[in-house]
Parts: structure tokens; sequence; C-alpha cells
């Protein structure tokens, strides 16, 4: 019996280690990944209101706060103001962003870089599981994407504290949420044995995590959450009760709570000529701009990437549809001219790129819906409408900012993997190295753009480091006057107190400084500007 014991933990270890074994160069190409957006995220600073979350001090203003120094009960007096006033997003900028902060942007942005590490890695299983396929190539072309991105983008959402908190970090549970619900559908479609309980809970979590944490993904969660049940379970969703309900329930709940904030309201009610709109008025008045925020030219090199991908792919398995060749090669052909013209024209017709972003979803959704029905890769179908869901459900919001625009980009992200890795599959040699040598030009692009972004906050690093520092000596001064110096380039990080004097108020109240110190900014690159 004990010969028996040994010999299954020595089978087991083997398995382990030629399981590690197998993934060693995947694991290699994550954590290249992880050591270069750590490298990134060491220069960034805290900026606008990161000062006012960390001190408690955004929105309110209590004397018994002493900088940082607060306990559990301000912690939640501040999450109830917040909710009663502002809106539902409290969860992560309590649990994560307003205790990270504390201590500076050193330990939130070391953490934030594991998070965006972690995204891509879901990611790629997300695609594995789909297509039922391994291969290197796409962690690599996650990060070329990410490499991509503009700077509007990084700057107003990826590299500021208070923003990412809301539109980067939530997309990991929700991923891990996604890849986790399809696994656990296949193993009971397969009736295999599993921990269920333990599933559900963490997906529970996970659930509750992502849906109420800010109103786009809460709602692509829900999106995510119901299409999968119909257009994947199907018939046979009562199979799946057990699962579903008490997900249903959670997302449910957790979104109620989300959207009717009372200070969802009450910001909705500041915008007096938006608030009287009815709902259709609402939805005519913000549809144009939200197509225009997809269409734009910061997301142009991402929509192409994600048109051409796919369109190879419908060639690439027309024998596999049940539509003539003729139509497919025609219809692509059309739409691909019609796209280059309507990119030429919309510089100088802005209704263009409105007409262009509704067809562009129509056909791209309908073929997309087609080749996920006939592939038998339902899952694709649900993942692209949340992506859409993601950005359109600000159709009945005051305001559409630049980095809304986030959660949609980590879905088409997901949506390029995994018709790239279909391009992949069963493809020969040649094939292959032609969709590498298509890469290597965007690999250039994204490593001109990263080396473009991380000088420009490395220049900027060293006086932001300066300056905290200074403040941080001064807690409680008795001095009028503390002289900070002026960073090289504004354009790397968001406003800062010589810009935006409305910052100096949070900035004196983290630091523990007395409100009437005055601040002497000192530019000492003005003459390199000149």
């Amino acid at each position: 019996m004990i010969r028996n014991s040994f010999e299954k933990l020595e089978n087991f270890l083997q398995s382990k280690k030629q399981k590690i074994n197998d993934n060693l160069h995947y694991f290699l190409v994550f954590f290249v990944i992880f050591v270069i957006l750590f490298a990134m995220h060491h220069l960034l600073a805290m900026y606008f209101d990161d000062f006012g979350n960390a001190s408690l001090s955004y929105g309110q203003s209590s004397e018994d706060i002493i900088g940082t120094n607060y306990n559990f009960t301000q912690l939640w007096e501040w999450c109830k103001m917040i909710y009663m006033t502002w809106g539902g997003r409290i969860l992560w900028a309590s649990v994560f962003l307003i205790p990270l902060l504390k201590f500076g942007a050193g330990i939130y942005f070391a953490i934030q870089s594991v998070v965006i590490t972690f995204i891509f890695y879901f990611i790629y299983k997300i695609v594995e599981q789909i297509t039922k396929q391994k291969h290197l190539l796409i962690p690599i072309v996650l990060f070329i994407l990410y490499g991509l991105i503009h700077m509007t983008f990084l700057r107003h959402g990826i590299y500021w504290a208070s923003a990412s908190i809301l539109y980067i970090w939530p997309l990991l549970p929700m991923f891990i949420f996604i890849y986790l619900y399809m696994k656990l559908t296949e193993k009971i479609e397969n009736k295999e044995k599993v921990n269920y309980y333990l599933y559900l809970l963490v997906l529970l979590v996970l659930n509750f995590f992502a849906t109420f944490s800010q109103e786009q993904i809460g709602v692509a969660m829900f999106a995510f959450l119901t299409l999968f049940i119909i257009f994947k379970q199907g018939k046979n969703f009562k199979k799946f009760n057990l699962l579903n309900i008490p997900n249903v329930l959670v997302c449910i709940i957790s979104l109620a709570l989300l959207l009717l904030a009372p200070g969802n309201f009450a910001r909705m009610d500041t915008n007096v000529e938006f608030a009287s709109l009815s709902l259709i008025g609402k939805v005519m008045k913000n549809l144009p701009s939200l197509l225009l925020v997809i269409f734009r030219s910061e997301m142009t090199i991402f929509m192409m990437i994600l048109t051409l991908v796919f369109l190879v792919c419908l060639i690439k398995y027309r024998q596999d549809l049940t539509i003539k060749n003729r139509t497919i090669y025609l219809s692509n052909i059309l739409f691909l001219i019609l796209s280059v013209l309507c990119v030429l024209l919309q510089k100088h017709f802005k209704i263009i790129g409105v007409v262009y972003g509704i067809l562009w979803i129509l056909y791209i959704g309908i073929w997309m819906i087609i080749y996920s029905y006939q592939k038998k890769k339902m899952e694709i179908i649900p993942i692209a409408i949340s992506g859409c869901g993601s950005i359109f459900c600000l159709v009945v919001s005051p305001v559409v900012g630049g980095r809304t625009a986030l959660p949609f980009i980590f879905f088409i992200f997901a949506l390029i993997a995994i018709f790239i890795n279909e391009l992949l599959k069963d493809s020969k040699l040649y094939f292959v190295l032609a969709i590498v040598f298509t890469i290597c030009p965007f690999a250039l692009k994204s490593a001109y753009n990263f080396s473009i972004v991380y000088n420009g906050y490395l220049a900027n690093y060293a006086i932001e480091r300066l300056n905290y520092d200074i403040l941080k000596n001064h807690n409680g001064t008795t001095e009028k006057v503390i002289t900070l110096y002026k960073s090289k380039d504004t354009s790397f990080g968001v406003s800062r107190a010589y810009e935006e004097p409305s910052i100096n108020y949070w900035m004196l109240e983290y630091f523990n400084i007395p409100q009437d110190v005055e601040f002497n900014w000192v530019d000492i690159y003005e003459e390199v500007r000149k």
C-alpha cells in the first residue's frame, strides 16, 4: 500500500514537472511582459484627484482625518458620501485605490503591472479555450496591441491611478470569470469530475467584483452572462441551473446597486439639458458620439486589424460555411473598398464616420454570427456583444470621455487574438510565416510608441519623486511657502497643481500640510522648452 502511494506521488510529480516543462516558454513570455510593464509603471506618479481620494478629501472635508490616517469608520462614511452624491463606484476605490495610495504611487503601480500581465494571461486562456489551440504568438500579439494604445488612453486611463482602478483593474476578475465560466460549462457538458461548489464560490466572488465596479464593465458582465447562457447552453440550460441562477442573481443585484446609486441621479441632475431629454432623445444625442469614439483616429489601427484578420478568417474557412465563395469574396472586397473611402472622407464629413460605424457593426456583426454558428464557436458572440455593450451603454450617460473606450479596446484585443489563433490553426509553414511578417511592422510601431511613452515619463520621474519627498518632509510644517518644481513635459501625466489650482487643496490634505501654505513652482526646464 505504501509502495502504491509512493508510485502515485511519483507519477503526480512527474506529470506536474512535464506540464511545467511544456509551458516554460509561455511563462518566460509572460514574465518578460511583466518586467517591461513594471519598468514602465515604476515611473508613474500621483496626479490630479489621486491625492483627494487617498486622503478622503475628495468631495468632503473632515477635521478628524490627519493626512492619510483614517480608520475603517471614516472610510465607510466616505464611501456612503460618494455613493449618495457621486455614484456607485465605491468598491474598488475603497478596497484597493485608497489603501494603496496612502503609501504613494509606487506600490499601487507595481501591483497594476501584475494586474495587466494577468489580464493578458486570461485573455490568452480565453482564446485557448475557444479555439482549442495553444500558440506562443498570441501573448506576444496581445502585448504588441497594448503598445499600440494611443497616449490619450494611456494618460487619462491606464497611467492615472484614479482612472485605472475603474477602467483597467475590474477587467481582471471579468476575464477570469469568462474563462472559468466557459471552462466549467465544458466540464459539465463532458460529465467530468470537478469541485463544483468551489468553482461556484470563486465565480460568484469574481462576478461581484467585476459587476459592482464600474457601469461599463457591469453591463459587459451582464451581457456576457445572459448571452452565453442563450447562445452556448441553449436548449440544455436546465442542466446548468445550479451554475446560472446564483450567478445571474449576483450579477443583477450587483449591477442594480451600481446603477441605482443615488449619486448617479444627483450627478445626472447637474446636467439639466441632458437630464431633461427622453430616453430616445439621449440615445439620439449620444449614439453618433459613441460611434465616433469607436472609429476615431486613435482607434483606427485596432478596428483595421480586427477587420482584416476576421475577413481573412472568413476566406480561409469559406469551405466550412454554407455561403457561396463568390458571395464571401465579393462582399469582402466591396466592404474593404467602402472602408477605405469612408476613412478618407470622414476627415471632411463627420456624418460619414457615423454612417460607416453603423455599417461596420452590421456587416462584421452578421458575418461574425454566421462564422461562430457554423464553426460551432458560439462563445465568440457573447464576447463580441459584451464588448459593444461596454461602450454603447453610455448612450444614457451625460459625459462620454476618451478613456471610456478602454474596456472596449481590451475586448477588441480578445477578438483579434481569437481570429489570429484561428488563422494559425492547421496552417502550413509559409502561411504562419506570412502572418509573422505581417505582424512585424505593427510590432515595430508598438515598440516605438512604447519607447516614446517610457522616455516621456522617465524625463519627469526625478522631478515627480523630488516633489513627493519634499512634501512628505513638510508634514505638519509651520512654513508658509514650499518650493516645488514643474515637470519637464506635462503631456506625460494628468494635470498638475500649477495647471489646475484646485489640486492644491487635495495635496495639502494628503501630506497633512496646513491649508494656508502656498506652493512656489520653479520651472527649471523653461529654457529647455524654449
